[in-house]
């Protein structure tokens, strides 16, 4: 989860050129949900060295089997959200 969003994060921050960065993370009690919200240039850019970073994101959320979706247009920043399931060993958060 943590090298995911160090590849969204390093990307935003040298990249997209964005004023404000959002990170949440929210432990559901069969999941845990985290984002990443930027309003700067998107992740379509003159960057075409990002396509790899993009794999690398799609190839670390499939070994998770959690859901990875990026939301993105160009000059008006990017969502990325990452659903991961907790396995049946992990602790549960009751509310």
């Amino acid at each position: 989860m943590v090298l995911i969003f160090k590849e969204g994060m390093q990307h935003t921050l040298n990249f997209q050129g964005c004023k404000y960065i959002y990170f949440s993370m929210l432990p559901r009690s069969e999941t845990i949900d985290i984002r990443l919200i930027s309003d700067g240039k998107g992740l379509v850019n003159e960057n075409s060295d990002y396509g790899e970073g993009l794999k690398k994101m799609r190839e670390r959320s499939h070994k998770l089997k959690s859901d990875l979706v990026v939301n993105d247009s160009v000059n008006d920043g990017t969502e990325i959200a990452l659903k991961v399931t907790l396995p049946d060993s992990a602790v549960r958060i009751s509310r």
